[in-house]
């Protein structure tokens, strides 16, 4: 439980760095750190979302009193997608960019601590055998997804 426990956190430190680098570029004269900072962000972001969605999740809702909480994590998920794909779709020069970003900035945040708080919870519901095959498949998800991206000429978000 460990090793998926500190890889999740380290996910998520990873993600607060880049949504700080993020907020630390205000103005849209720095649209191509913009551009380059939030591309960094979904590296980072979006295959782990996948992971959570087709790995580790589906493992968390057979106890009946946690499946409100992975349903809650699925519903911030569809935000945070639908945000990244419309600000992938806005110029990074555009006034309103940066409103968008820390609309998106909050949600993400919520979810991270919302689910960092929640984590040694619903690891503990994965049985101890199971752990380490949950672990890996979640690694190669995320490489699976990573892949994905950078094969698409154009990405939906």
């Amino acid at each position: 439980m460990e090793r998926l426990l500190n890889d999740l956190n380290e996910q998520h430190s990873r993600i607060r760095m880049q949504l700080a680098k993020l907020e630390a570029l205000p103005s849209a004269d720095d649209w191509e750190k913009r551009e380059l900072e939030f591309a960094k962000l979904k590296d980072v972001l979006l295959p782990h979302l996948s992971a959570e969605e087709k790995i580790l999740f589906p493992h968390l809702v057979s106890d009946p009193s946690d499946r409100w909480q992975i349903n809650y994590y699925l519903e911030q998920h569809a935000l945070i997608w639908k945000s990244s794909s419309e600000l992938s779709e806005r110029s990074k020069q555009a006034q309103n960019w940066g409103a968008g970003m820390r609309v998106m900035d909050t949600i993400i945040q919520n979810h991270l601590d919302s689910e960092q708080e929640q984590y040694p919870h619903m690891l503990t519901i994965i049985d101890e055998k199971n752990l380490e095959k949950v672990y890996q498949r979640f690694l190669q998800e995320e490489i699976r997804f990573r892949k994905e991206l950078q094969n698409r000429k154009t990405m939906p978000w």
